[in-house]
């Protein structure tokens, strides 16, 4: 299944840009990240989408049962959790080093170091992966009743 891969990547590699560049766009203007981050959902959601419509009209002929439109789905959604984990970790390790402090100034300084050792950052990640194909599973599954299209 060459197509939830590619989508999966793609789409992750633009969510994780998107979580990069949206930390600059904070810089110069504070409290946009609160709606920012619906841009990533959508990307998340519309690759998830476009793979089980290609699959259904490139490489099944139109036809699409409900079985496959989820694989497709759920492998779209491995590999975007994937590349998006490793984009967020390099966002918490080089880019955005300062997360913690942002969220809460009133963090110890000893807290501060915690949160940017690698281990710290992996912790995230690690939880992000699961909950991004968690998600990505439950949508696939919306998805997939609303676009199948079984033979007749």
């Amino acid at each position: 299944m060459k197509t939830p891969t590619l989508y999966g990547l793609i789409a992750g590699t633009l969510a994780g840009a998107w979580l990069i560049g949206e930390h600059f766009w904070e810089l110069k203007n504070p409290g946009v990240a609160s709606f920012a981050g619906i841009v990533g959902y959508f990307i998340y959601f519309t690759f998830i989408f476009i793979a089980i419509w290609t699959v259904r009209e490139k490489e099944q002929q139109g036809i699409i049962d409900f079985k496959k439109a989820m694989q497709t789905g759920v492998l779209t959604s491995v590999y975007y959790a994937l590349a998006l984990g490793v984009l967020t970790f390099i966002n918490y390790k080089f880019v955005n080093t300062d997360f913690l402090i942002q969220q809460n100034p009133k963090a110890s300084v000893q807290e501060i170091e915690s949160s940017k050792s690698i281990w710290r950052i992996l912790q995230g990640v690690i939880l992000i992966i699961p909950f991004n194909i968690l998600f990505g599973t439950v949508i696939s599954a919306v998805i997939s009743v609303l676009i199948r299209r079984d033979a007749k």
